[in-house]
């Protein structure tokens, strides 16, 4: 893995926001370091000791002292993966067989297209990660996706299967178009088939001979609280977002609102009932202001919009 996502990584951990497999993963690292310390001169051990002093002390003042072992490894393995990056050294894998990963990602407002060595093409929507292996290709075709939304066009090749790994849920391919969603803080997430067929399975193993074999213009989404999957059909438009526009049918406030902070590159604030099931269906087109779409919004869920210095609040009506 290389040094920079490595450090991604190691920062999700210390917030306390990884997944639990990357924690695993960390966890694992760390052990590693404990068995093989490193061999350094004089001055680079100097130089990483104080790197690592100076981000212990920032951490004590907003961590209890009962976590101090594991702030004190976590710190540790942070400036370990900088430094030595900085001395030129080739950060190794995470065990004798893990392979080295190649990194996509996407910021707030932003998207990208990512060709793969079998050009196959990734579309990545704002704040999305996805990540492949080194060796991409040379056996089965296996991206995982760690957050975001991204559309894929896969090349058809039926000796080697595509597949897209999510923490949550796994769809499998031999070649077709399809669209995966699965952001941090939605209620649902879910697949979307544009042509071809796809099939996804839960990565839950109780629950893994629950497969969803899609058509074009089917689907199937998943919900956080209950776990659970269902299959849809006439679905949103997959992939609408790669041109600027986007599809929502009866999706939940919570997990529109999430997408227009993406596409918008602004913060909204649902001040709403959270016991009320908030839905909305809209095609948005690339033209579609943020003014428009959120006027739609408050007319369909009686709300009102209020404008706050640093974001904007929707709110009940009280008439």
């Amino acid at each position: 893995m290389k040094p920079l996502l490595f450090k991604e990584l190691i920062d999700r951990y210390r917030n306390g926001e990884a997944t639990p497999s990357e924690r695993e993963l960390v966890e694992r690292w760390l052990e590693q370091q404990r068995e093989k310390p490193l061999s350094l001169d004089t001055a680079d051990e100097q130089r990483i000791k104080t790197e690592m002093l100076s981000v212990i002390r920032k951490q004590l003042r907003a961590t209890r002292i009962r976590r101090l072992g594991m702030l004190i490894r976590v710190a540790a393995a942070a400036v370990l993966v900088v430094a030595l990056a900085a001395l030129g050294w080739r950060l190794g894998p995470l065990g004798d067989t893990a392979p080295t990963m190649y990194a996509a990602q996407t910021n707030s407002g932003e998207r990208k297209q990512v060709i793969l060595p079998d050009r196959s093409v990734i579309w990545l929507n704002a704040n999305s990660l996805v990540e492949y292996p080194e060796d991409f290709g040379r056996g089965e075709r296996t991206v995982r996706l760690i957050r975001g939304e991204a559309f894929f066009e896969v090349t058809p090749d039926p000796s080697k299967p595509f597949a897209v790994k999510t923490e949550w849920f796994e769809t499998r391919v031999l070649g077709t178009s399809f669209n995966v969603q699965v952001q941090p803080d939605t209620d649902e997430m879910g697949v979307a088939v544009e042509t071809g067929k796809v099939e996804v399975r839960p990565v839950d193993t109780a629950r893994r001979q629950e497969v969803f074999r899609l058509m074009r213009g089917e689907g199937v989404l998943y919900s956080r609280a209950t776990h659970a999957m269902s299959h849809t059909t006439g679905s949103e438009k997959a992939g609408i977002w790669r041109t600027g526009g986007l599809s929502f049918m009866q999706r939940s406030l919570n997990d529109v609102i999430r997408a227009l902070e993406d596409k918008y590159a602004t913060t909204i604030v649902l001040d709403v009932d959270p016991n009320r099931d908030y839905r909305f269906t809209a095609t948005l087109t690339p033209q579609t202001t943020l003014d428009e779409v959120l006027a739609s919004v408050c007319l369909v869920n009686k709300l009102v919009r209020v404008d706050g210095g640093s974001a904007i609040v929707l709110r009940e009506r009280n008439f």
